[in-house]
């Protein structure tokens, strides 16, 4: 099934909406407005107005391919063969900047 966004539409409402996908199909639904006392920049509706032109066309969700999905698969046929498995060593949090003070 192709799924097509309409531009027009995009471009006159800016609302991200879900779009179905071969393993499940979500409802649209409108996020609310909170940020609509602002006049939109024109130099950033002429950028999104680029972006959409150069990604519309037809929407084939059989050729997505959810690479946490087939990560996680594989991690569990592994662990049902009994491999075990190698983890990560964690990562010292002392290294940690605050932006906010690097900011000043």
């Amino acid at each position: 099934m192709r799924t097509q966004i309409s531009r027009a539409m995009a471009l006159a409402s800016f609302q991200p909406m879900d779009l179905p996908a071969s393993n499940g199909v979500t409802t649209c639904r409108p996020l609310p407005r909170r940020c609509s006392l602002q006049k939109p920049n024109k130099q950033m509706i002429e950028i999104a107005r680029r972006i959409i032109e150069q990604q519309e066309g037809a929407f084939e969700p059989e050729k997505l391919e959810d690479h946490y999905e087939n990560a996680l698969r594989e991690l569990i046929r592994r662990k049902e063969k009994g491999e075990k498995l190698v983890t990560a060593e964690p990562v010292d949090d002392d290294n940690v900047v605050d932006l906010m003070e690097a900011l000043k």
